[in-house]
């Protein structure tokens, strides 16, 4: 069984230096990206081998700005199509304070 999240990793610290699979208690240091696996089920063969797995990540974006925000997306969304993962969901998530926030979620099957 593949466990995507060291690779997830790796693309998202290609784009971002603060990644995190858990987002903080507080940010230190924005623009800040974090993520988890939502979906890593197996469909099997008649044989109980695995045939694919469909993997689902939920990616979180968070930034000083609307802006900012929407343009670090963009760069995630190309990481992830490079990957082969489709971007599926993307939602701004109403701002607290300061801080702008957007979810997102990639699919792919492996």
């Amino acid at each position: 069984m593949y466990l995507p999240k060291k690779d997830i990793y790796q693309i998202l610290k290609s784009v971002n230096t603060n990644v995190s699979q858990t987002q903080p208690t507080a940010f230190n240091k924005l623009p800040y990206i974090n993520f988890s696996i939502t979906d890593n089920s197996v469909n099997l063969d008649l044989n109980n081998n695995i045939n694919y797995q469909d993997i689902e990540v939920q990616i979180d974006i968070w930034a000083e700005d609307s802006v900012s925000s929407s343009n670090l997306l963009s760069k995630v969304e190309e990481k992830m199509r490079e990957n082969l993962y489709i971007l599926t969901y993307s939602s701004d998530v109403p701002n607290t304070g300061n801080i702008f926030h957007i979810v997102s979620r990639f699919q792919t099957k492996i």
